[in-house]
């Protein structure tokens, strides 16, 4: 199984991503080029508080067929405990730099096989889909020429 996640490419991130000195529809494109040329049987598209559906923003990738999944960040483990409650199937482990914790949902722990991670941004919502990874003991690739 090879699975490719697309994490937090937004276009309500557009100002920060013209601060680094690109845009939505620039990374967006480069995605989409990067899926028609590497085939994968699993594509998982994580979305920061889109209530699980193709937003405008991801109508483009919406010909690839992806499984889309809320996945929030920012946590303090205090937040978290009293939030899982209400929430099944989901879990936290450790995060690093950027969120106390990080959600591990069920769907994110019974990965199998090569993942592939991109996305935005490096050291954010990046570092808290990578320790979130980690805690679920997944190995995973950084595709780093699409990730901001």
């Amino acid at each position: 199984m090879k699975t490719i996640i697309i994490h937090h490419l937004q276009s309500i991130w557009d100002e920060g991503l013209i601060g680094m000195g690109t845009d939505f529809e620039t990374e967006i494109y480069k995605v989409c080029e990067h899926l028609n040329k590497v085939e994968y049987d699993r594509i998982i598209v994580t979305n920061f508080e889109a209530n699980l559906s193709l937003d405008e923003d991801k109508l483009i990738l919406s010909d690839f067929y992806p499984e889309v999944h809320d996945y929030m960040y920012g946590w303090e483990r205090k937040e978290v405990e009293e939030w899982k409650d209400h929430k099944e199937g989901v879990d936290f482990c450790q995060g690093g730099q950027h969120s106390e914790v990080v959600l591990t949902p069920e769907w994110m722990r019974k990965l199998e096989g090569e993942i592939y991670i991109c996305g935005a941004f490096d050291g954010e919502c990046i570092e808290d889909l990578e320790c979130a990874l980690e805690g679920c003991g997944k190995n995973f690739e950084r595709l780093n020429h699409l990730i901001v």
